[in-house]
């Protein structure tokens, strides 16, 4: 096999490689995210206050701020997007959406299904951890 095809073939494989190990590691802990069961929260059983929560499943990993005042989730702010690739725009959505419905438990953002999702849970365990 001459010099310059072999070359060719070992960084395409390398570069095959790579992208399979990426692929894989991009996916660790997305079943984990999907089928995470969001509970039903009661607001009335939280005092007005801020609470901090996370979702610490692996690339998905965040934290955010949920602040309740008269029983009712009057804000959420992101923390800390760790290794999330949360942007603007989805947590303004998903943030309306939440305060809207007033509970983190409403089908995901179109597109960021994942990301979305391990948002919510974040969100569940601020509004847990306020439960009396």
């Amino acid at each position: 096999m001459p010099k310059p095809l072999r070359i060719i073939l070992i960084t395409l494989g390398s570069i095959v490689f790579l992208g399979l190990i990426l692929f894989i590691v991009g996916t660790i802990g997305m079943n984990d995210v999907k089928e995470f069961d969001i509970p039903d929260i009661d607001l009335n059983s939280i005092d007005d206050g801020e609470y901090e929560g996370a979702c610490t499943i692996s690339r998905w990993a965040m934290k955010v701020k949920v602040m309740i005042q008269d029983h009712k989730i009057k804000s959420v702010t992101i923390v800390d997007k760790m290794m999330s690739n949360l942007n603007g725009q989805l947590i303004a959505r998903i943030n309306g959406n939440v305060i809207d419905k007033q509970a983190p438990d409403f089908d995901a953002v179109s597109g960021a299904s994942i990301t979305s999702k391990a948002y919510l849970i974040a969100i569940t365990d601020a509004l847990q951890r306020g439960m009396k």
